[in-house]
C-alpha cells in the first residue's frame, strides 16, 4: 500500500505519517518548498518527498501516479477573507477530489466538526446523521469547512472511494488549536470537546485498515473543562502549546460561537464506540508534564 500525504503540515498528518512509517508502509509527501521538505524529513527520513502542490493540478496529477490512498488533513481553518479561505481550503480539496476520481485513488479526508455547523435546537448528541442547516449563527469558518467537505461528498456521488473523518479539537504538545471547538455550558461550567492527536492518528489508520469508505465518522474523546485548558496554557507557556487568553468572550470570538449549547458528539460507528481513547489525565500529562 502506497500513501500520499497532502502536505498540509497540520499536526495530525505528522502523527499519521509516523504510524505509517512504523508499519513499514511506503509514505510520500506532497511538497513544493524547502521549508516543507525540512519539516517532513524531520518527522522521518523515510518519508519520500514528491514535488507538487494541491494548487497545481499538473504536479498533483503526476504525484498521484502509483498511489493507493491520499490522506488530506483540512482541519486548521484560519479566519481570513472568505474568498481567500475558499481558495485555500475548498479549491484545493476540489482539485484533489477530481484527480482522485480520475486516478481511482482512495481519499481519506480529515476535517473539523465545524463542518457540522452550529446546532440551534436541543439534541442529546451530534452523530454522523446530523445534517447541516443554513443559519446566521454560522461563521465563515463553519461555511468553509462545510463547503470543503461537500466537495468530498460530491466526489463520492460521482464514484470516489472516500472516508470522511470529523474530529473535535485535536491536542498535542505542539497544538495551536487544530480542528473545531464545541463549547457547551453544563452545570455552569464551560467545557470543550477534544481528541488527543495520537488517538486521531490511531483511529484514522484503524478505519482505513477496516476498509471503511463512503461515509463520515466522528472522532471525539470527550469533554475538558475550560479551566484545564487555561492550566495547560499557563504551565506549558513557551514550550510550544498555544492557547487563547482565558475568558468566555475571547473563547466565543476566537471560534465564532455566539451561543453556548448543551450538546456533545457521539459517533455511531462501531469502531469508534469501542475505541479506547486515552484518558484526559494522560493527554494533559503528555502535553504538559507539569500539570
Amino acid at each position: 500500500m502506497v500513501y500520499l500525504l497532502s502536505g498540509s503540515r497540520e499536526i495530525p498528518e505528522s502523527y499519521i505519517a509516523k504510524l505509517l512509517v512504523k508499519q513499514n508502509a511506503l509514505v510520500k509527501v506532497l511538497s513544493n518548498t524547502e521549508e516543507d521538505k525540512k519539516y517532513y524529513q524531520g518527522i522521518s527520513p523515510e518519508l519520500q518527498i514528491v514535488e507538487g502542490s494541491l494548487k497545481d493540478v499538473f504536479s498533483l496529477d503526476e504525484a498521484l501516479n502509483s498511489i493507493d490512498v491520499v490522506i488530506h488533513c483540512n482541519m486548521d481553518i484560519m479566519e481570513e477573507r472568505f474568498e481567500k479561505m475558499r481558495h485555500s481550503y475548498v479549491e484545493k480539496t476540489t482539485n484533489l477530489v477530481n484527480l482522485c476520481l480520475i486516478k481511482k485513488v482512495k481519499l481519506c479526508y480529515i476535517g473539523s466538526v465545524l463542518a457540522l455547523g452550529v446546532v440551534k435546537k436541543q439534541v442529546d448528541a451530534i452523530d454522523e446523521s446530523f445534517k447541516w442547516e443554513n443559519q446566521p449563527l454560522h461563521t465563515d469558518r463553519h461555511r468553509i469547512a462545510n463547503l470543503a467537505e461537500t466537495e468530498v461528498w460530491r466526489g463520492i456521488e460521482e464514484g470516489l472511494d472516500a472516508l470522511i473523518i470529523n474530529s473535535t479539537l485535536s491536542l498535542s504538545p505542539k497544538s495551536d488549536f487544530q480542528g473545531g471547538l464545541s463549547a457547551i455550558k453544563k452545570n455552569g461550567q464551560l467545557k470543550v470537546s477534544y481528541t488527543d492527536v495520537r488517538d486521531l492518528a490511531d483511529a484514522t489508520l484503524q478505519l482505513l485498515g477496516a476498509n471503511e469508505a463512503n461515509k463520515k465518522v466522528i472522532v471525539d474523546a470527550g469533554k475538558m473543562p475550560l479551566s484545564k485548558f487555561t492550566e495547560l496554557n499557563t504551565s506549558n507557556n513557551g514550550s510550544g502549546f498555544s492557547l487563547f487568553p482565558s475568558g468566555k468572550q475571547k473563547l466565543l470570538a476566537t471560534f465564532g460561537i455566539e451561543n453556548l449549547i448543551d450538546i456533545h458528539y457521539k459517533s455511531k460507528h462501531p469502531l469508534m464506540q469501542n475505541f479506547k481513547f486515552r484518558s484526559l489525565e494522560d493527554t494533559c500529562s503528555w502535553i504538559s508534564p507539569a500539570t
